[in-house]
């Protein structure tokens, strides 16, 4: 047997291992380098110098392990590729992206092109784990799960001339996504192991997970704009659910979180295959819920404005490809936050010597070095070039070890586990492997290989290590596919022949048909007709592992389901989660449930009855719209669009409309009356204000009335009621004084005018006028002291959203001691100032700031 190593050799990147086996041979990866100075692809040559190959196998879908397959495929067009299903899908995406960002390159020449790819996904043949597989007379393989990215494999190749096992990328852990490295007891005579973190101990996972959470919610609290660059592959999804669980957890504040990049399209291929993912993710997807994507993780579309997303007030969280800052929109997210004081920017990966990201990052140390006083401050860097410019570097930038590599531990307990004859370390820093070897111990261990690239090495066994053969004693050698019928007589048989055991479905399909069906799609089917039948069961940790139902089980599947209140609200959230609404209202004995919206009027009617039908059909339960409007929020809307340029604020059930008076009024203000209309489903008049503004606290000077506007004091009866409406409304339009209604009102003294304000601090503010106002209607004039919750509610979260503080919930109205409270993660005390003058001046309340 010879290996050759035309990359990925004592470096990172450009994976592509040659195995010659007689006159065969056989590829591990074909990858590029990803660094800027480097020659990207492998060393083809040696390709051909060892004759040539005549099947390839990839372990995985990152780059450096598929970025030159078009190439050699395109060289070598009449082989076969083999690749997990998923791989095989992750792969179509990749290089797509790939050729995309080579046509931008104007001043180099592609690698390939588009008809390479689509030649090479033709030839890939898909295989499923641990599906043995025959590629060459004498020569087979099998994928077994490698846990470093979803649809990741380690290869186990068995030749005539000896047993390879090749590590691909793995990692031992439990991930987010996918759980660690699954390997049966093999005895392989040569290991091929990654040793990408060969020289270190990683921490913990779930250290560096909560430190993540605890980087994001204390960034978040102080207002501030957060960019993770992930990688769109692996990465990216585990950052994204760290999130989503610390929003759901409390631990974060909720947030918008912006999915950008590559990291759309890599996410929809998660969701294509939920038996690559952990039992709990698999489950959600199976019930038609989005593992990634909710209310505040939103995906930005191609042709969003993300210069308008960076703008907005307030935090917001930005996970986007590339993860080293090499490309992709995180390039241009990072130009904006990192010079910004209140940004952050957290590195999660792997990052090349010569990548943005190494940089930054040495950047972020020398600052913490000039800080403890280890070197002169002077001599800190205070920026780093990005995309050939010159960027200023305010932000905090922070590291968190979310590495899906294994490291020394692991790949020393995994080459235990396999005890190889031989071990070739590669896809490491060359500085690192001798100290690993020289770790390496084992009883049968013959010899630790470091090659270089370029290296070719000869190894033969005069006895090869026997294989364990594994076939199903009994099977039942059928040849079609089963029905409920046939499914009950394999859970007999299963039972019989092997009790008190858990299988996939691969392996049901062996026992069912007497041999290996190694077919991706049926598989599947296999799948879900195993997860819908009741004569199978499924493992509650492990989703797609099955046990024959026992007859309690199948008697407890058919009877007829009552659906418990957690079962509804799932289903509630499965069929109407996509239309927003903020709570659902379960009701058993009606068999309904009722949903409210924050603004209902502007619920699609069409999509609402079309998710309802396919609610009533699946569990014979009603569903409707609440028709309450959230008047809060529709005020908060208001006070947003305008900006504190709101002088009155009335609106009107009947007929669904706010008039809403403004200072200031323009052209443009037209656009915002089309959002505000668009978003909640109510018209909006607006009618212009004063210009002018009375003095906060301050009660304004009465003012002459001009004769022509109103009639002379009345000694005798007063003015008819419509007319005296008229006339109040007219004054106070004039004077700028803020009235909100009036109405007629009857105490022991007769008939009075009420009028009501905000609340009656503000009305007291013009007594004066409001007492010449009297004298002219000839009506008692009384300001009520009924205080307009939702208004100031509105007005004060508004104010707390221009200055930057950040509530922690809905602002909320002390009647005891008529004051505003506003509960608030912490904040300079200008910004508190702020916050409480405009609330204070608006309203006439205090308003306390309580920090949490």
């Amino acid at each position: 047997m010879k290996l050759g190593f035309a990359g990925g050799a004592q470096e990172v990147g450009g994976s592509c291992i040659c195995i010659r086996v007689g006159d065969r041979g056989i590829l591990l990866d074909s990858g590029i380098r990803q660094g800027g100075s480097k020659d990207p692809l492998p060393n083809f040559r040696l390709i051909q110098e060892m004759g040539g190959i005549d099947a390839i196998i990839i372990s995985h879908a990152h780059m450096d392990h598929i970025g030159s397959l078009p190439l050699i495929s395109r060289a070598y067009p009449n082989i076969p590729i083999y690749m997990t299903p998923m791989t095989m899908e992750l792969t179509r995406v990749l290089l797509q992206d790939s050729l995309k960002i080579m046509s931008m390159r104007e001043e180099e020449i592609p690698l390939y092109g588009e008809a390479d790819v689509a030649a090479m996904m033709e030839r890939i043949v898909p295989l499923p784990e641990e599906a043995e597989k025959e590629i060459l007379p004498g020569i087979s393989f099998v994928f077994y799960q490698a846990g470093h990215i979803a649809g990741a494999a380690c290869v186990y190749l068995k030749t005539p001339d000896g047993t390879v096992f090749y590590s691909g990328d793995f990692a031992a852990f439990s991930q987010q996504t996918i759980e660690g490295i699954r390997i049966p007891k093999l005895r392989p005579d040569l290991c091929i192991v990654e040793t990408t973190y060969g020289d270190r101990l990683h921490s913990n996972r779930q250290v560096e997970e909560n430190r993540l959470i605890q980087l994001v919610a204390e960034a978040v609290s102080a207002g501030k704009k957060v960019l993770i660059p992930s990688f769109a592959l692996g990465r990216a999804q585990e950052v994204i659910l760290l999130l989503r669980s610390g929003m759901n957890r409390g631990l974060i504040p909720q947030v918008p979180v912006y999915v950008d990049g590559m990291v759309r399209e890599i996410c929809r291929v998660y969701r294509q295959f939920p038996a690559c993912l952990k039992s709990k993710l698999a489950r959600n997807i199976i019930k038609g819920y989005d593992p990634f994507y909710s209310a505040e993780v939103k995906a930005v579309l191609p042709s969003a404005d993300r210069n308008e997303l960076l703008e907005q007030k307030g935090p917001a969280v930005f996970v986007a490809s590339s993860g080293m800052l090499s490309g992709g929109p995180s390039v241009l997210y990072a130009e904006k936050i990192i010079p910004r004081e209140d940004g952050l920017v957290i590195i999660t990966g792997y990052q090349d010597e010569e990548a943005p990201g190494r940089a930054l990052l040495k950047l972020a140390e020398a600052a913490e070095q000039a800080a403890s006083g280890s070197q002169d401050p002077a001599a800190e860097p205070v920026s780093f070039v990005l995309a050939g410019r010159s960027i200023p570097v305010k932000a905090q930038v922070c590291k968190v070890g979310l590495s899906a590599h294994g490291d020394q531990e692991e790949i020393l307990g995994l080459l235990t586990r396999l005890s190889p004859r031989d071990v070739f370390l590669v896809h490491g820093d060359p500085e690192a492997m001798p100290a690993l070897a020289r770790l390496i111990t084992g009883e049968h261990l013959r010899g630790i290989h470091l090659p270089r690239c370029g290296d070719i090495k000869d190894i033969s066994y005069r006895v090869t290590r026997k294989q364990t053969s594994f076939s199903w004693p009994q099977v039942m050698n059928e040849t079609e596919a089963p029905d409920e019928a046939g499914l009950e007589k394999l859970r007999l048989f299963v039972r019989e022949h092997y009790p008190e055991r858990q299988f996939k479905a691969l392996q049901l399909m062996e026992i069912w048909h007497g041999k290996t069906i190694a077919d991706p799609a049926e598989i599947t089917r296999w799948q879900k007709m195993l997860l819908d039948s009741v004569c199978f069961a499924s493992d509650d940790l492990h989703f797609f592992l099955f046990h024959p139902a026992t007859e309690q089980e199948i008697a407890a599947a058919r009877a007829p389901r009552e659906l418990n209140l957690q079962t509804v609200t799932e289903l509630t959230a499965k069929h109407f989660s996509f239309l927003g609404y903020k709570k659902a209202g379960v009701y058993p004995e009606e068999r309904k449930v009722v949903l409210r919206f924050t603004f209902p009027d502007a619920v699609n009617l069409d999509e609402f009855e079309a998710a309802a039908e396919c609610f009533a059909e699946e569990t014979q339960w009603t569903v409707s719209i609440h028709p309450g409007t959230n008047h809060t929020a529709m005020q908060q809307l208001l006070q947003s669009l305008f900006e504190g340029r709101i002088e009155k604020v009335s609106y009107f059930e009947n007929n669904k409309s706010y008039q809403v008076t403004i200072s200031g009024l323009k052209k443009s203000d037209h656009s915002l009356k089309e959002k505000f209309q668009t978003e909640t489903g109510w018209n909006l008049h607006l009618s212009p204000g004063a210009s002018g503004k009375a003095p906060a606290g301050k009660s304004p000077a009465p003012a002459a009335l001009p004769a022509e506007n109103f009639a002379p004091p009345r000694t005798g009866k007063p003015m008819e009621q419509n007319e005296a409406f008229s006339c109040i409304r007219s004054f106070c339009d004039r004077e700028n004084i803020p009235l909100q209604k009036a109405g007629i009102k009857n105490d022991h003294a007769g008939k009075y005018i009420e009028l009501s304000f905000i609340t009656g601090e503000v009305g007291w503010r013009y007594a004066d006028r409001i007492k010449v106002l009297s004298q002219h209607t000839g009506w008692r004039l009384v300001t009520s002291e009924t205080v307009m919750q939702n208004l100031v509610l509105a007005i004060a979260a508004a104010a707390a959203e221009r200055a930057g503080l950040v509530l922690k919930k809905n602002p909320s109205y002390m009647p005891v001691n008529k004051e505003v409270q506003l509960k608030a993660s912490p904040a300079a005390p200008d910004i508190q100032e702020a916050v409480m003058a405009e609330v204070k001046e608006k309203t006439g309340l205090n308003c306390r700031i309580i920090t949490v």
